[in-house]
């Protein structure tokens, strides 16, 4: 549109001209921000509810252990590791599982969870301890784990 206009009235015409051909194409992107935009507040919300609810989850089961209730505490980590496997909740919920195995007598089961631990955690350092504890446990035996934990 470089050409020049002589009258306010062909200025106007061709800004109408304009407003009707680029009109859909504005709409369009002003509802696909908003979109984005509602979409990825959405997002984080859900994200924050599950990790709230996760903490939540894990409190109740570290009560139940401090409560000396490992039926209460064993059901709260299997919960955990269901509904929240990929949060780093689920990881300590089965570092807690290994630990009430140990109390409880069964080593076996103790080394299955803290193996899961050590392969399978995204956080290098729960790795690392998760590796520690399970050559403790066959080197030393469940009494020493059991005293390392308390």
């Amino acid at each position: 549109m470089a050409e020049d206009y002589l009258t306010d009235d062909e200025q106007f015409e061709a800004i109408k001209q304009a407003f009707v051909e680029y009109a859909p194409w504005i709409a369009g992107g002003v509802l696909g921000g908003a979109a984005l935009i509602f979409g990825y507040r959405h997002y984080v919300s859900l994200t924050e509810h599950k990790a709230l609810n996760a903490a939540a989850q894990f409190s109740v089961m570290t009560a139940a252990v401090q409560a000396n209730d490992p039926a209460k505490a064993r059901q709260t980590a299997d919960g955990l590791i269901k509904d929240y496997a990929n949060s780093p909740y689920a990881d300590q919920a089965r570092l807690m599982l290994a630990r009430l195995d140990v109390d409880g007598g069964d080593p076996g089961k103790a080394a299955a969870s803290l193996t899961q631990v050590m392969n399978g955690s995204k956080d290098g350092e729960l790795r690392h301890v998760a590796a520690l504890r399970l050559v403790i446990l066959h080197r030393f035996g469940q009494r020493v784990l059991g005293h390392l934990l308390d």
